[in-house]
């Protein structure tokens, strides 16, 4: 269920209610997958009136004047059914404000990708400050981020091709990715920056770092890799989402972490 708020000085003025109707009839007309609409305009007055039972809509003649639509106000406020349901006791409200599971899936969705994008970029911020005062070097700083940056790009990218959406768990990879691909990069360039700053070899600093390090790396990466694949027991959905594309995160942030080490070897370094 969906429901929308329409606010107004006097729901019962011919002004309103006109665009009221307007209103209910192009969503009624229009509006996909709509299997039902309740609104003043079309619900029902039940009333007893000696031994009858009259059930007819409120608005079943629409009013010609304004006596015709001060009965029908008379009415409306009189019905207890209405109340806080229809109309607030102002009579400047009919319905209620946005709400409903899908107004707040809707709003959480768009959080989610407001703050994604927000954490994301301060936390490479923050990073690239820690990186560049630890190791005083522009490559330090950028090769780390060479490697979050494209197995993030991959992973999101194999995402929207999938059609995979970005939920609430989902939202943790690029934290994952932060975490495991820059953790394994600083790994690498401190044991490679050690022996370097000590014999000014490329070389043996990139076979020294890759000997004491690639595979603590590599083991890191495919152990958390198969701990995510745990999630594959699990029937939430989301979490099932972890699964398939986790292990590809930190497959691509190994195979990007072992490239750095050919990029250390040439002239640009």
């Amino acid at each position: 269920m969906l429901m929308v708020v329409v606010k107004t000085k006097d729901v019962f003025n011919f002004k309103f209610l006109n665009k009221l109707k307007k209103l209910h009839n192009e969503l009624e007309n229009t509006m996909p997958h709509l299997n039902d609409i309740s609104s003043l305009i079309n619900t029902r007055n039940t009333r007893g009136e000696e031994d009858v039972l009259i059930v007819e809509d409120l608005f079943e003649n629409w009013p010609k004047n304004e006596d015709e639509l001060a009965k029908i106000k008379e009415i409306s406020v009189s019905n207890e059914m209405y109340e806080n349901l229809l109309l607030n006791q102002e009579l400047t409200l009919t319905i209620i404000f946005l709400a409903g599971s899908l107004a707040v899936n809707d709003y959480i969705k768009i959080s989610i990708q407001k703050d994604l994008q927000t954490f994301v970029k301060l936390v490479i911020l923050m990073m690239a400050v820690f990186l560049f005062v630890i190791f005083r070097r522009i490559s330090a700083v950028l090769l780390p981020f060479f490697v979050v940056v494209l197995s993030l790009l991959i992973t999101i990218g194999i995402m929207a091709l999938s059609g995979t959406p970005i939920t609430i768990p989902t939202q943790i990879l690029p934290s994952f990715l932060l975490a495991v691909g820059i953790g394994a990069t600083i790994h690498l360039l401190a044991m490679f920056f050690k022996h370097f700053n000590a014999n000014s070899s490329k070389e043996k600093a990139i076979v020294y770092a890759l000997g004491h390090s690639g595979l603590a790396i590599s083991m890191t990466s495919l152990t958390t890799a198969a701990g995510l694949l745990s999630f594959s027991t699990v029937e939430i959905a989301p979490l099932l989402i972890l699964k398939f594309f986790s292990p590809w995160c930190y497959g691509c942030s190994t195979k990007y972490t072992c490239f750095i080490t050919f990029y250390l070897n040439g002239d640009s370094f």
